[in-house]
């Protein structure tokens, strides 16, 4: 089982300040990445070992989410990955805590893996600009991130 470090919040924090202005891009800060880099720095178990280094732009990155959990989406793949890792999905995303992986439905169709900010309130997305807040009771699915 994945736990969390005894300081966990300044890790994750100091992570997040690292990150904040750090853009998108494709096999080095997506959202998948991004969300597994955030786990990492507070459990030190990385979600992304996996597919980490193997693509380099979308069409890379959907052709491994499809070989890898069926289906070119991140909220298939954030099934996939937190299964795999044995987090336990929410059954509600308002129950998500800090640190916990999230999913965003995006207006074109398409999700977006993230965490909960360590105010507990909002959500964290890497955009072309670095992070970006959302409400958490606007995500779709979230886990609860070790014990």
């Amino acid at each position: 089982m994945i736990h969390r470090k005894q300081n966990w919040q300044t890790l994750l924090h100091n992570f997040l300040e690292q990150r904040k202005d750090e853009p998108f891009a494709w096999g080095a800060n997506d959202c998948a990445l991004f969300a597994a880099d955030a786990v990492a720095s507070f459990t030190g178990s990385d979600l992304g070992d996996g597919f980490r280094g193997q693509y380099s732009d979308e069409a890379g990155a959907l052709a491994l989410m499809k070989a890898t959990c069926g289906s070119p989406d991140a909220l298939a793949l954030g099934v996939y990955l937190c299964a795999k890792a044995g987090f336990a999905p929410w059954s509600h995303v308002n129950f998500a805590r800090r640190g916990d992986v999230l999913v965003l439905a995006n207006p074109d169709g398409s999700h977006s893996l993230g965490i909960v900010a360590l105010n507990g309130v909002h959500a964290l997305f890497v955009t072309t600009g670095g992070l970006r807040r959302m409400r958490v009771r606007d995500c779709v699915a979230a886990w609860k991130v070790g014990a």
